[in-house]
């Protein structure tokens, strides 16, 4: 008897999305949640980042080396794909980036799971040549491009070099989560959904651990010691609201700015202010800074707290304002330094269009 592989994702064809705009007739609508940085409802955001996906693999073209080497032409035929399904306005610019971002990500994403088929015939270029990957990873793309792929890119000597940098810089990762491709702020949502008032900090903590017959275990010691440390300070910010507000400690509501403040305190910001490992669109600054709606009567010091964080919030945003005195090509390089951010194409072997936690 034939042994049972590893049971893995396949690519995503938007049969469902499909089906469910055809028994409604109508589009599904996409609008832009901007706290969240994504598109409203979780099964929306869920439909549409993978019909980018789909459309993204189907036209975008493989000879090219970077996404900013694609046509407008090619990004707007994306896009015009998007519009059967989907009522979107591409002319919102949180829609915009968003779109753009997600069709770069599948990009770079299936470039690198081609690159994998690729190095396992590395040593003889002509056999691999000869040898494209299955239809459940390229498609029903002309062998054409794939021989551009081996020519042109992945015997490419930078993009090689660039692959081992990336690798390493994988490897240092200490954990990963147990989320899935759905956002960290959507499995949030989803919980709220159901009824269940979630904190980031909470929900950091589900992302690392097991579900299932293993649920509550954490992944591994670091990602424990993490959450751990992180719940440590939420109930420590609950304890010090509750003694200066005379409230009840199961009575007290942590405001979401303080919730992200305690995250990015402990797993550390990146450039721009983005929270390591809690996915798409999440900074330090991302949420409104409002009194809670379940905040009916806010104390004195709740007040006060809000128009601090407001404060500062405001002075942030009138610092980013100022002009940079640094020289920055077209490219992203400051004083010699590349920023990471802006690296073009690195192969990632996560699956296609995830969200990172």
């Amino acid at each position: 008897m034939a042994s049972k592989g590893k049971k893995t994702r396949g690519v995503t064809k938007g049969i469902g999305t499909h089906d469910i705009v055809t028994a409604s007739n109508e589009r599904i609508l996409i609008q832009m949640n901007d706290d969240q940085k994504l598109p409203n409802g979780v099964q929306a955001n869920s439909r549409f980042v993978s019909e980018i996906g789909s459309q993204t693999r189907s036209l975008a073209p493989l000879h090219v080396k970077t996404w900013k080497e694609v046509t407008l032409e090619v990004k707007d035929e994306i896009k015009k794909g998007l519009l059967h399904k989907f009522d979107v306005n591409f002319k919102e610019p949180g829609i915009a980036k968003f779109v753009e971002d997600k069709m770069n990500n599948t990009f770079r994403s299936w470039k690198g799971k081609l690159h994998k088929h690729f190095k396992k015939y590395a040593d003889d270029i002509d056999f691999a040549r000869a040898h494209p990957p299955t239809e459940k990873v390229f498609g029903d793309r002309d062998i054409s491009d794939w021989e551009w792929l081996c020519d042109n890119l992945y015997t490419d000597q930078a993009y090689q070099n660039r692959c081992r940098i990336n690798t390493i810089n994988r490897n240092k990762k200490i954990y990963n989560h147990c989320g899935g491709s759905r956002p960290f702020t959507k499995h949030m949502e989803a919980e709220e959904q159901k009824g269940k008032n979630v904190t980031f900090i909470e929900n950091w903590s589900l992302m690392h651990q097991h579900r299932g017959n293993n649920g509550g275990v954490w992944i591994n010691e670091e990602a424990e010691k993490t959450g751990k440390n992180l719940i440590v300070e939420l109930i420590k910010t609950k304890q010090q609201m509750a003694d200066s507000e005379g409230t009840p400690l199961e009575d007290v509501i942590v405001p979401i700015p303080m919730q992200l403040d305690i995250l990015a305190k402990e797993l550390e910001t990146m450039k721009g202010k983005t929270i390591r490992g809690v996915g798409y669109g999440l900074r330090k600054d991302t949420f409104c800074l409002s009194v809670p709606a379940s905040t009916s009567n806010p104390t004195n010091a709740q007040l006060m707290r809000y128009i601090v964080l407001l404060e500062e919030r405001l002075a942030s945003l009138e610092g980013e304002r100022q002009p940079s005195t640094h020289d920055v090509d077209e490219e992203g390089v400051e004083n010699g330094n590349v920023d990471e951010e802006n690296d073009e194409d690195v192969e990632n072997d996560e699956d296609e269009d995830l969200d990172v936690l």
